[in-house]
């Protein structure tokens, strides 16, 4: 019997062989450890990503049933829809267009008093916005005779709209002639 066998009384195995086994031991601990942390990281990451896919879903769903009614006529049926998403709306971009549609519903079911509130915390989140929106707050303000306001809006929305690529949406000559003609209108008053 060597030295190395009867100092551990392992009969017959080395020192060497039990230091190799007991690394191996080591190491798979430690592989499964990494695995059970990356597996469970990624769980968690699956799950997080799932719940916030769907929440985004149900918003979708909500704004293309009634964003469609605030261009169908049904204000406010969608108005209502709408104001049931404020809560679903995860992102900035969702919230900015959220309160597009809902300042739209308000304003065409006639309540301009709402609409104004959605349209400030539509520019609020983005103050972009006030731009393109100037078409329909300048034809409130204009309805409700207020000349000066009416023209600032207009105005804004005249900017926009000609700043814009021609092939773009809206862009067609018909928005700035219309806006070119309702500020001339509003002028020669």
């Amino acid at each position: 019997m060597d030295n190395s066998t009867a100092r551990f009384g392992t009969g017959g195995i080395s020192w060497w062989q039990r230091l190799s086994s007991f690394r191996l031991a080591k190491l798979a601990i430690l592989l499964l450890v990494l695995i059970m942390v990356i597996g469970g990281s990624y769980m968690w990451y699956t799950a997080r990503t799932n719940a916030k896919k769907q929440k985004e879903s149900a918003y979708s769903n909500v704004i293309k049933e009634f964003g469609a009614q605030t261009h169908d006529g049904n204000y406010d049926k969608a108005l209502k829809g709408l104001q049931s998403a404020i809560g679903q709306a995860q992102t900035k971009e969702q919230k900015v267009e959220l309160y597009g549609y809902l300042a739209s519903a308000a304003m065409n079911a006639g309540d301009g008093v709402k609409a104004l509130h959605y349209y400030d915390i539509r520019h609020g989140l983005d103050p972009n916005t006030a731009k393109q929106d100037g078409l329909p707050l300048g034809s409130y303000y204009h309805r409700l005779g207020n000349k000066e306001e009416a023209l600032k809006q207009y105005k804004m929305a005249l900017a926009y709209y000609s700043s814009l690529p021609q092939d773009s949406f809206n862009t067609g000559n018909n928005i700035v002639l219309d806006l070119q003609s309702k500020i001339e209108i509003l002028e020669a008053q």
